[in-house]
């Protein structure tokens, strides 16, 4: 947007100049006037395409901090989301310590079904 922006003025003012450069063989006063003119003009659309390339870089900066703050949100919903898991884990792996140790003080042949790699298998507790 900025380069057609730049084109556009660009070409304006090759326009002006091309005007102005005919116009000064026949008066001069007509041709400082249209200088001015084409001036005014050619500032006027370089402060707009300013304006222009301004706005869309505060959009552009306004949506990077909006994905960064959503990153943001994802990465701690998924450490929340692993500690849980890693806490369960370990609940669970204390709980199959515990039986086992238990069995260990009863002495007697009690099986418990361990399910740790997602396959059922049988601990017997010597008696």
């Amino acid at each position: 947007m900025s380069l057609y922006c730049l084109f556009i003025v660009s070409l304006l003012s090759l326009y002006c100049l091309f005007i102005v450069s005919l116009l000064s063989i026949y008066c001069p006063f007509i041709v400082s006037l249209l200088s001015l003119y084409c001036l005014f003009i050619v500032s006027l659309l370089s402060l707009y395409c300013l304006f222009i390339v301004s706005l869309l870089s505060l959009y552009c900066l306004f949506i990077v901090s909006l994905l960064s703050l959503y990153c943001f949100f994802i990465v701690s919903l998924l450490s929340i989301y692993c500690l849980f898991i890693a806490s369960l884990l370990s609940l669970y792996c204390l709980f199959i310590v515990s039986l086992l140790s238990f069995c260990s003080l009863l002495k007697t042949n009690i099986y418990v079904r361990v399910c740790c790699t997602g396959l059922p298998v049988q601990v017997a507790c010597a008696g």
